[in-house]
């Protein structure tokens, strides 16, 4: 299977739009048509972070992608609620703005426990949640080395020819500032936090894909995440890190987009 033809940084700012949701000035892309598909990165990340995938989900479904507030291209306001709960409650009212009343979710690391936080607290918004080397919203809590924000590149990738000048030069750009950094450490000490886990959670179905030789989150939790689903598909790949969307972008978009149409013909067949 050749790899995607990835997306170069300006090739992404050139689909992006700057737009204010709820209340927050945002970068915003949006591609294709379709059931909406909603993708949400991890701390200290942004749409670029998707530059594998955005051509190959975008020719089934209308994928929306966004910097979260205090992240990527986006304002970083110093009053928003730099938490699990606070990105998906901003992130609930901002596609409430866009219009959108159901959708697929696809998330990253702490983007993927957004996407938990957001499916508990709006039922019927999330048909079908993909979580990718995902923090767990009730599982064992990480103790991130020093620094760890700072250095999150040279943690993310198993092979390290993943480690570009162009992507160095985006973390720097995007996640050097005084404000960001404060973001960043804000998010990470409250995915540090443990919550109680209810006893039933009316989770949708899911993909869990995860990397064999993540440095991050142990391959071993792929299973601990995958059993908060009362129906989940657990998925371990060979030779990445944690971020296999970049690693291995051409077998990950095989198996999100195998996953979202065959919920997509359940849903025609119950018609």
């Amino acid at each position: 299977m050749s790899p995607p033809q990835k997306m170069s940084l300006a090739e992404i700012k050139g689909l992006c739009r700057r737009v204010g949701l709820a209340g927050v000035e945002v970068n915003l892309l949006e591609m294709g048509r379709g059931f909406p598909l909603v993708l949400v990165h991890g701390v200290n990340a942004s749409v670029y972070t998707w530059r594998g995938n955005l051509a190959a989900l975008a020719e089934g479904f209308r994928v929306l992608a966004l910097d979260l507030p205090g992240c990527g291209f986006s304002d970083k306001p110093e009053d928003f609620p730099y938490t699990i709960e606070g990105c998906a409650e901003f992130l609930g009212r901002a596609l409430e703005e866009l219009g959108v009343e159901s959708a697929f979710f696809l998330g990253h690391s702490l983007g993927g426990a957004v996407c938990q936080s957001l499916a508990l607290g709006r039922p019927g918004l999330a048909r079908g949640l993909v979580l990718i080397s995902s923090t767990s919203l009730f599982g064992p809590r990480v103790e991130h080395p020093p620094r760890f924000a700072e250095n999150l590149a040279l943690f993310t990738y198993h092979d390290k020819s993943h480690l570009t000048r162009e992507l160095l030069a985006v973390y720097k750009q995007t996640g050097a500032s005084a404000q960001a950094r404060q973001a960043a450490a804000e998010l990470l000490a409250d995915s540090a936090r443990q919550r109680i886990q209810p006893t039933a959670l009316n989770l949708p179905p899911g993909l869990v894909i995860w990397g064999r030789q993540d440095q991050i989150f142990p391959a071993r939790q792929a299973g601990e995440v995958g059993g908060l689903f009362q129906r989940a598909r657990v998925e371990l790949l060979e030779g990445c890190g944690h971020a296999p969307h970049e690693e291995l972008p051409a077998p990950v978009n095989s198996l999100v987009l195998e996953f979202l149409e065959t919920l997509l013909a359940e849903d025609e067949d119950r018609l």
